[in-house]
């Protein structure tokens, strides 16, 4: 099984994507889905074996299975009525042509349907003598229904196995979906190298601003998409706080009601699993939990912005405080001007 291995984890694990889209193979193709074998951990015993196939495939795979259960079934009953047969072949036992004839029907029986047929026939030429016929042929209806009860339905039920397209269907994706883009660059550099480099970060925060937009706002359209995450959307609450700034009166968190003043609104997830709510799968005892609690408000902050120079770059800078831990300058936020120059809207850092 192809294992992604990460820092976060001892042990290799793997990434777990749910789609409520029907599978195809050409959408499995742009997920990058891992085909074969492979051990889901959310769940035990059986169910956690799981093999991924795409459509074409698994077609062949039930037809295969279909036939591998009725094969299994004819020879079930082969073995099933040579024993039988033979156990009633005994030297020196004196026997009735009935007897005879119920010999040879299970000596040259292929199917239990054929032998509830061949018993039948055999029953109506005999029912009028007083050989009891029904009594003694009862056994061998009753066992090849039997059979039949046990092969028939099992034959049909092999696309159980199947998770079918009006589910959600578990699938691993490939090692290639997880991790970070890095991309090494300096003045020097090309500028297409840049460009692309930025381009690949905003379109991924576009991704992650429409994904927001479905599955976090009031959109009547949320069930048509598709999330490649085993929950839709991560649980949190809100909550009035007041806001982080006590110097001055920073916070606009409403401009009519005067009450609301200097507050801000927090969110908090409480404690998140990387395996059911991330779908990082691997071992329990590998699983992480965590919590992000963020506080957002509008706030007013003219006195805190400017100009900063850096490399020969220009950037509009917030200074509220070092967002990644201690630096030589108090800033927070920073947007290099000449990105306006490649056409990019802003990127995420």
């Amino acid at each position: 099984m192809v294992a992604i291995k990460t820092a976060l984890y001892p042990a290799p694990v793997d990434l777990v994507c749910r789609t409520r889209h029907e599978v195809t193979n050409s959408t499995m193709a742009n997920l990058e889905i891992y085909t074969g074998f492979w051990r889901d951990y959310s769940a035990s015993g059986v169910g956690s074996r799981v093999l991924t196939l795409p459509i074409s495939s698994a077609g062949y795979l039930i037809s295969g299975l279909t036939l591998l259960v009725s094969l299994a079934g004819t020879m079930f009953w082969s073995i099933l009525v040579y024993i039988w047969h033979q156990s009633r072949v005994r030297p020196n036992t004196a026997v009735d042509c009935l007897d005879l004839q119920i010999q040879v029907l299970l000596r040259n029986v292929t199917s239990p349907s054929s032998a509830i047929l061949q018993a039948r026939n055999i029953y109506l030429a005999w029912r009028k003598t007083k050989k009891s016929p029904f009594l003694r042929l009862l056994p061998i209806v009753l066992v090849a229904s039997t059979v039949m009860l046990l092969f028939i339905p099992a034959s049909i039920f092999v696309a159980a196995i199947v998770s079918h397209s009006q589910d959600d269907v578990l699938v691993l994706a490939k090692p290639g979906l997880c991790g970070e883009v890095t991309a090494n660059f300096n003045n020097n550099s090309n500028n297409d190298i840049m460009s692309t480099t930025y381009s690949w970060t905003t379109n991924r925060a576009l991704r992650g601003r429409e994904y927001a937009k479905v599955w976090y706002g009031d959109n009547s359209n949320a069930f048509a998409a598709s999330s490649a995450f085993p929950v839709n959307r991560l649980p949190y609450t809100t909550s009035r706080v007041p806001c982080p700034f006590t110097d001055i009166a920073r916070c606009r968190f409403t401009v009519d009601n005067t009450s609301d003043a200097n507050t801000a609104i927090a969110f908090d997830t409480g404690l998140l699993s990387t395996a059911s709510h991330l779908g990082v799968n691997g071992p329990a005892e590998y699983s992480l939990q965590f919590r992000r609690k963020t506080t957002c408000m509008p706030f007013r902050a003219s006195d805190l912005g400017g100009l900063y120079v850096e490399d020969g770059e220009n950037f509009t800078v917030l200074r509220v405080g070092p967002y990644h831990g201690p630096k030589k300058t108090n800033i927070t936020l920073q947007f290099n001007q000449h990105l306006a120059l490649d056409h990019l809207g802003y990127v995420t850092e």
